[in-house]
């Protein structure tokens, strides 16, 4: 079960570029994962679970005059903490770890773009830095450039846990939420 109070959701790039599928990178299968955690979000922040908006800028990208740093299918709310990286991980070159022990949080959930990159390596260096991290597998994916292989996911579903990570479905994570706030 995760406490709400002691767990932060971090929302890994649900940008256009990434899931927008005429966009160069996005594709049918990344919109639909972008519509679902657009869905999917506020039930989260409802429960009272504190959600970090992740999103990459990258100066020179070709995708910057695309209204590059729009979220897609998803809204930060005013009670989010929009965090803007320039790396992979939410955690290189950012404040992350400081607000996340600032705050208490135990547990880290991540979900969304890309899989193989940038939810990976966040991923991953959250549990190096001591938190239980579990990635929602249904609510991430990959885009044009990393693929949607389910050979290639699978691999890196199965690296994530061999380094500690658990891998989860929105269902069985929202479900222990539940539960830890009805007692």
């Amino acid at each position: 079960m995760l406490k709400p109070e002691e767990t932060a959701l971090l929302i890994v790039d649900v940008q256009k570029k990434f899931c927008e599928p005429w966009i160069l990178r996005g594709t049918d299968k990344t919109d639909v994962i972008a519509k679902k955690i657009g869905k999917l979000a506020p039930a989260f922040r409802k429960a009272g679970v504190q959600i970090y908006a992740v999103r990459v800028e990258q100066t020179g990208s070709p995708f910057e005059k695309i209204d590059d740093y729009d979220f897609h299918h998803f809204r930060p709310s005013v009670k989010d903490i929009v965090v803007t990286k320039r790396n992979g991980s939410a955690f290189d070159g950012t404040d992350m770890d400081a607000f996340l022990k600032k705050t208490g949080k135990k547990n880290v959930l991540v979900w969304g773009f890309n899989l193989c990159a940038c939810v990976y390596s966040t991923a991953v260096d959250g549990a190096k830095n001591g938190y239980n991290v579990s990635v929602i597998e249904d609510l991430s994916g990959n885009d044009r450039i990393c693929y949607q292989d389910g050979g290639l996911i699978c691999n890196f579903l199965k690296r994530l846990e061999d380094q500690g990570v658990a891998v989860t479905s929105a269902k069985k994570t929202f479900q222990g939420l539940h539960r830890a706030r009805k007692k």
